[in-house]
Formats: C-alpha cells, structure tokens, sequence
C-alpha cells in the first residue's frame, strides 16, 4: 500500500516543499500498514508537497493488531523523492537489559525486539534460536548486543523469509553460533544485513562469526 492523504495530519504551513526557506511541519501517521511498509524507499513521496526537510512524523503503525510507535525526519525532498530516516531510541547506555529464551524455532521469547539495544539470552539446548528484527533502510546504524548467559550456547539468524544477512552469508535458515560467556554486538550495516563481531569474557576479539 502507499500513503494515503488523509492518514497524515499535518500541523505548520501547507506551502510547497520546493520553495526557498520552507518551515518544516510536524505530522502524525495513522496507519494499519506495519514498520516494514512505513520505512520502504519512497513511502513518503505521495506527500512531499506537504513534508519539507526537516520535518517530523509521529507515527502508530500497526493499528490493526498491536500498535507500534516510531518518530521519523524528513532527511531530503526535492519535490518528488521523500527520503524519512527512523529517529533513534535515547541513548542506550544505562537501558535496562531485557531477558530472552532462544526456542526451537526461534520465535516468542526467541525474538530480538525491533526496541531491544541489550539482551540476555538464557538457552536450555544448544540449537534454540534467537531472531534479529526485521532491517530496512531506515535503521541502518543501530546496534544491538547479546550476551550469551552459561552454560549452554544457542544459534542466531534473520526473520524467516527475510533474504536478510549475518556477515554476508543470508541467515534465513542458515544460523550463527553464540557461544555462551561471550558479549557479541551485532550492527546493522546495510538496509539488509549484519555484521556480527564476538567478544570474550577477557574482552578480547573472538574467532569471526560464519553462519552455517
């Protein structure tokens, strides 16, 4: 789906976006469509008469099942290509570290939240999964990190489906080992892949990280 005019309210001037020394706007999205739709390449174009750089969306996707928030900046406009980039979380320093259960199958307590900076994987056997969330072009740059609690390891991989990667290699079904007692730090570098990097309990580099 695309955006639709009236799912966007728009509170500043409704000049157009090409003019000299247009003021950015705020805007609130309404939307059933899911955080994966919202921050595709162009979802925004349908609007960029009314979202002049340097504008903010506040946005409730997934109206329909579980409602998600998110806030978004209009980072460029030339009258036709609206390009929104995903407003980062405060600084995750001090989060609190949110506990996870790998699973067989990698889903409920396996999944690693689209909000998550740190979590804490406790594994009952050593082929339970944890999911990394869903990437896209607008959370290019977060970081998320995993530490693996002993005494049993588990396995990592992308959302099924996804065609996403974990250091080159796609992770649908292919997985990567977390050793348990080691910290890993898993950045996302592309609009749809991972690197992953491990670190010992001595805090020194690990072994990198080839998913099989």
């Amino acid at each position: 789906m695309a955006l639709l005019a009236y799912q966007l309210r728009i509170a500043g001037p409704m000049a157009s976006s090409s003019k000299e020394g247009i003021i950015p706007v705020s805007a609130k999205l309404v939307t059933t469509e899911s955080p994966v739709a919202i921050e595709a390449a162009g979802y925004f174009n349908p609007a960029a008469g009314r979202l002049p750089k340097g504008s903010h969306v506040d946005a409730t996707m997934s109206h329909g099942g579980t409602p998600v928030r998110r806030g978004y900046i209009i980072t460029s406009n030339d009258g036709t290509t609206v390009v929104a980039a995903r407003q980062s979380d405060d600084d995750a320093a001090g989060a609190a570290v949110r506990a996870v259960v790998p699973t067989a199958d990698g889903l409920t307590t396996g999944l690693i939240l689209d909000t998550d900076s740190f979590v804490e994987a406790t594994s009952a056997d050593a082929n339970h999964i944890l999911t990394l969330p869903l990437a896209s072009a607008a959370t290019r740059g977060r970081e998320i990190w995993i530490w693996v609690v002993p005494a049993v390891n588990c396995e990592l991989r992308t959302p099924a489906l996804s065609n996403q990667t974990i250091n080159n290699v796609d992770s649908d079904a292919s997985e990567a080992l977390l050793t348990h007692t080691q910290l890993y730090v898993a950045r996302q570098h592309l609009a749809t892949g991972w690197l992953l990097q491990a670190f010992t309990a001595l805090g020194a580099v690990a072994a990198a990280i080839v998913p099989d």
